[in-house]
Parts: structure tokens; C-alpha cells; sequence
């Protein structure tokens, strides 16, 4: 079953006078428990595509389906529920909020959910944070942590609400080649652990490797694919 259909979608952007053609015609459909990489040098338009998928963007043109409910056409609101419900999000920077702890980064997404007692929300959050290797560390905030910590802290954050579809925007751009690699074997474990769909947007060879589906972007355009769960 395909978790995310993209069919003909389009992205224009205007830099002054100018339109930029981010997206041209895309048609891709990711399935459950896919662990898939968005690949192309930068502009080609894989951030943009990641960005529609999560509803952080829409498309200028065309459909996009996440778990059978066409987005582009939803209020803020609605796009703001779907987040928060249906998606988890792993950035570059991490994103992590400094004035607080590894612990309280992961809990304040469940504390937005509003349907778990603080008690349930404790347990998951504690549970998460040693599955990604944090046991131990829980009260340290994100400046107290390595770069390879904090990207957990984010991970753990991304899972922590089980969502259907986790979206990881280069995520070992800011870490060096050991603890990148750490990193993505740890999201292939949890991925099959959990049948947790992966996307990935990257240029990292290393991030293709570990994929097991590498959709190509070039100009906007898909050139090509290969491999598939």
C-alpha cells in the first residue's frame, strides 16, 4: 500500500520577474516500510520534494496523497494536524531546542498530541531515548551532547510518536563519516523494526548505500530509479 503518491506535481517559485521550475511532472509513489534516498547535486529539487511530501510546501500543480488524503488542498490548520499526527521530521542542524533537555525535546512532541497522560508520555519518551542509545543522558540539553547525540535526540523525537512516515533532510550532513554511518544504521534498524517508512533527501553516497531505493533527481525532474522494498 502506498503511503505517499505524487502524481504530476508541479513547483514554481518567482525570484523577481524570474519563475524557477523547482519541480517538473513528478509521479513517485512510496510504499510501507520503504527506507528510500531522494538523491541530486544541490537544486536539482529533492529538498523541495521532501518539503511538499511533509507539508511543509505545496505544489504549484498536481496531487499529492499521504495515507489516502490529498494535502495540497488543506488549510494550515489541517496540514499543521497532519505533521503532527502522520509525520516525523530528521533536519541537518537537528533542531533541537537549546533550553531544554534531550528528555523534554522528545516528550514536547507527545505533550502536543493532547490524547496520553504525562505518566504514558514519560514512559514512551524514556523507552525511545534508550532504543536510539541515550540511556543515561536524558537530562543533558543539546549543547552538553555530541553532534552524533544530538541527531539521536532528533530521531528519537521523530519516532517517538509512531508516526507513518519519517522524512530526514541530509541527515549526516553535519556529522563526520563514522558517526554518520552509526546514525543510518541505527534509523535502517529502527526501520525494520518498525516498519516505519524512511525518505531521505541526500548527496551523501554513504546515505545511498544504506538505501534501499534511490529515486534520481536532476533539473526537477525524476531521470531515474532503482531498487524498491
Amino acid at each position: 500500500m502506498a503511503i505517499i503518491k505524487c502524481k504530476n506535481v508541479f513547483k514554481d517559485y518567482k525570484v523577481g520577474h524570474i519563475v524557477v521550475h523547482a519541480l517538473k511532472d513528478i509521479n513517485v509513489e512510496f510504499k510501507k516500510g520503504e527506507f528510500s534516498a531522494i538523491v541530486g547535486p544541490s537544486g536539482s529539487g529533492k529538498s523541495t520534494l521532501l518539503n511538499i511530501i511533509g507539508c511543509l510546501d505545496k505544489a504549484t500543480k498536481g496531487e499529492v496523497i499521504l495515507n489516502d488524503i490529498p494535502i495540497k488542498d488543506q488549510d494550515k490548520n489541517v496540514l499543521a494536524d497532519i505533521r503532527r499526527d502522520h509525520l516525523g521530521f530528521v533536519f541537518q542542524t537537528f533542531n533541537l531546542i537549546p533550553v531544554l533537555t534531550a528528555f523534554e525535546n522528545v516528550n514536547f512532541v507527545l505533550s502536543l498530541k493532547k490524547d496520553s497522560s504525562a505518566e504514558e508520555n514519560r514512559k514512551k519518551t524514556l523507552k525511545i531515548l534508550e532504543e536510539v542509545g541515550l540511556k543515561g543522558l536524558e537530562n543533558r540539553r543539546p549543547l552538553d551532547l555530541s553532534g552524533g547525540q544530538q541527531q539521536r535526540v532528533a530521531i528519537a523525537r521523530a519516532l517517538v510518536k509512531e508516526p507513518a512516515l519519517v522524512l530526514a533532510d541530509e541527515p549526516t550532513a553535519n556529522l563526520d563519516s563514522h558517526t554518520g554511518s552509526e546514525i543510518m544504521q541505527l534509523m535502517k534498524d529502527l526501520n525494520k523494526k518498525k516498519s516505519i517508512t524512511f525518505i531521505f533527501s541526500t548527496h551523501d553516497k554513504m546515505v545511498m548505500e544504506h538505501a534501499r531505493r534511490i529515486i534520481n533527481l536532476r533539473d526537477g525532474m525524476i531521470k531515474n530509479g532503482k531498487g524498491g522494498k
